[in-house]
């Protein structure tokens, strides 16, 4: 439609030349500008091509009558149609009717009185443009309903809905001028009326979640809501309901796969470690023995018979180790199993003598005095088994775990098929780290320490997106000491906050090289002990590495674990903060291994989600990976999150997590953990294809 502001354009049809003429003047005298033509057939013609504002039609014309014209006007006008007024005789009524019911906007009686049709037509014209602009509104907010998947509720304080908007009638005329109990389960109700009471007053919005068997969902079962309360108008309440059953299916999903072994479904090491800390702290003044157990030789049982019979092994050692936890566990002892690893498990059990607990032991080495049934073979297993006492050898859960992982270690060197326990090695083994960790402290001073960086490649485009830095310790005389030794040990002492920053100014100080050297430098991830983060203030450290050396920010990403977060959310959530104000890049690393929840990742500022090795291992031969692998990245897509995969191995790894829209990856396909010289070589050979890890996701992912 034409601007009215300026000159409405009106088509005047009319056979009667001298008609045209004096309406066209009158229209005049009012500003607006005339098109005229002789019969209704010409006016439809024009239409397509003028676009008029407005279209006055007389009822008697040859070729075409005005109510033809009317009718095939309003049948091939595009919206928004003009408004369409029919000249007609005073004491027509019967040509008044005709024309409403083809669609004529209003009508003019004959004889015209032209002193007041400038005004008339004015007045049709706004009338017009205002039911215009209130459709376009209304098909906007239509739209926009359509397009919401949350139901909105108006309530008042006494849980009356005083109004309801959703996509489907039927819902609206169900529970309009209804009552919340109509809507909610009854077990929520006054959890829900207690919240809309307290946003009245308060006037801030409450997000609460209801669980049960709500109305308003077509299929029956049990459905998850989060409903979002905000204030309206006093006495009033907005109520967002939106329907998250298959968010938190995922979350459940995950939890199950991230908790629970797949092939044994006993509690896997992660969740086991969570439950012997419960365990201890709910029952201080208890005594527990923890039992490591490595299955002797297992590793032939595979290579000669096939991972069939080795699993068969480890599912018949599982269901004998978790028949010995349930009889302790009868006996008043809750007693708990778990599978750690390939081949190794574990058993925590309370006792109150050593006789008690030289009964336990002989029933754990009875297990496995019967021979396992592997399809047509009988086999005989022994185990190595290593046992650490609660509170005698640790004083927390994490030492009893280590402790016992060390004595089921000297187990194993001496041989297998012994127990032995942690205070047998105990002295010895001090002083090995004794040792162990002067050396570690001398090495930190000598900048004895040496970066590996290994590349990450957007899966996709295949092109190097960033890298981790990894540490290597080289020691003088043992050679290499694996991270696993060395790390765990910096933890215990201390030193892992001096490792931290000397690896903040390591990473930094080899950015700006290779600036400097005409390279594009790619995003480097290094990880941040929790010591550190919680009392090292990591953000002054790295605003201070950064400055030094000159590099922007956003080449540096920091990965921080579950577990460190979750010590203290509000402490993490603020220092997280802090760090991306800076420019700095967060991920969350070894994803599934700790709490692995995506309801508590909304409240922190993270950019990337690592998906744990353990995960990625087995997902060719094990389906419950790939639902898990699958489910993480759904999940962290639907927070706005990049996804990292660790570990990729094979092809088969590879082309899956590509599959399921996985972004980046590691690992010893893709490329291994390499010296900074040769990592600076990739750079250069890939100076002009590098996608950051901001770019590659394919399309931008909404934090909801």
């Amino acid at each position: 439609m034409n601007d009215t502001s300026i000159q409405p354009l009106v088509l005047i049809a009319d056979d009667d030349d001298m008609t045209r003429s004096l309406m066209s003047a009158a229209l005049a005298e009012h500003d607006f500008e005339t098109i005229e033509v002789g019969n209704g057939k010409d006016a439809v013609k024009l239409i397509p091509r003028l676009n008029p504002d407005l279209v006055i039609l007389d009822v008697q014309m040859p070729e075409m009558d005005g109510f033809s014209a009317c009718e095939a006007i309003r049948a091939t006008a595009s919206e928004p149609a003009p408004p369409i007024v029919i000249v007609t005789g005073s004491d027509d009524t019967v040509s008044v009717e005709r024309a409403f019911d083809v669609g004529a906007t209003d009508f003019i009686s004959k004889p015209v009185n032209w002193s007041l049709l400038g005004h008339r037509m004015r007045y049709i014209l706004r009338g017009a443009q205002t039911r215009d602009t209130l459709a376009r509104r209304e098909a906007e907010n239509n739209a926009l309903l359509e397009a919401l998947p949350d139901r909105l509720a108006v309530v008042d304080r006494a849980g009356n809905i005083l109004n309801y908007l959703t996509r489907d009638e039927q819902e609206i005329e169900r529970y309009s001028h209804g009552s919340l109990d109509d809507l909610l389960p009854r077990t929520n109700l006054n959890q829900v009326l207690t919240a809309i009471r307290q946003v009245m007053v308060s006037e801030a919005d409450q997000t609460i979640e209801v669980t049960g068997e709500i109305g308003l969902h077509q299929q029956t079962g049990i459905r998850h809501y989060e409903i979002r309360i905000t204030p309206q108008a006093p006495g009033m309440a907005l109520l967002i309901l939106r329907d998250v059953t298959t968010r938190k299916q995922a979350e459940e999903r995950i939890h199950q796969l991230a908790f629970f072994d797949s092939l044994t479904a006993l509690p896997n090491r992660h969740h086991f470690l969570h439950l012997t800390h419960q365990e201890l702290v709910s029952n201080p003044n208890e005594q527990f023995a923890l039992f490591q157990l490595d299955i002797d030789q297992f590793r032939r049982i595979n290579e000669t018979l096939g991972n069939d019979a080795g699993d068969q092994v480890l599912t018949q050692v599982a269901e004998r180790l978790q028949s010995l936890a349930f009889e302790l566990t009868k006996s008043g002892r809750n007693a708990q199993c778990a599978r750690l690893g390939s081949n190794e498990f574990a058993l925590l059990a309370p006792f109150e003598d050593k006789l008690f607990l030289s009964a336990i032991s002989s029933r754990l080495n009875a297990l496995f005095a019967t021979p396992i049934n592997s399809g047509r073979h009988e086999l005989i297993v022994t185990a190595s088994v290593g046992m650490a006492l609660f509170p005698d050898d640790a004083a927390d859960s994490n030492d009893l775990h280590t402790y016992a992982a060390h004595a089921l270690q000297t187990s194993k060197q001496a041989g297998g098929n012994i127990l032995t326990l942690y205070a047998d090695c105990h002295q010895n083994a001090s002083h090995s780290l004794l040792e162990l960790e002067m050396d570690l402290r001398r090495a930190i001073e000598n900048d004895e320490l040496t970066p590996y960086f290994q590349p990450k490649y957007n899966l996709a485009r295949n092109t190097l997106a960033g890298a981790e830095l990894l540490l290597r310790w080289f020691h003088p005389r043992h050679g290499a000491i694996p991270p696993n030794t060395f790390i765990p040990l910096a933890e215990q002492s201390g030193l892992i906050v001096d490792i931290d920053r000397w690896v903040t100014d390591c990473v930094c100080a080899h950015l700006s090289k290779w600036q400097e050297a005409g390279l594009n430098p790619a995003p480097i991830s290094i990880n941040i002990s929790g010591r550190a983060f919680s009392y090292d203030k990591p953000a002054t450290t790295l605003a201070r590495a950064l400055s030094t050396h000159q590099v922007d920010p956003e080449l540096l990403e920091i990965e921080i674990t579950e577990t460190v977060l979750m010590a203290d959310p509000q402490t993490a959530t603020a220092t997280l903060t802090e760090l991306k104000n800076m420019g700095i890049r967060l991920a969350i690393d070894d994803f599934g291994t700790g709490y692995s929840s995506l309801s508590y990742l909304k409240q922190f500022p993270l950019d990337t989600l690592k998906i744990d090795r353990a995960f990625v291992t087995d997902l060719e031969h094990d389906e419950n990976d790939r639902a898990l692998c699958h489910a993480m990245v759904t999940m962290a897509h639907s927070l706005g999150l990049n996804v990292v995969a660790e570990g990729i191995e094979t092809e088969y790894q590879r082309t899956y997590l590509r599959s399921i829209g996985c972004e980046l990856a590691q690992g010893y396909l893709l490329d291994k953990p390499m010296p900074a010289e040769e990592f600076a070589e990739v750079l250069s050979a890939n100076r002009n294809r590098i996608v950051h890890a901001t770019q590659a996701m394919e399309q931008p992912k909404i934090r909801h």
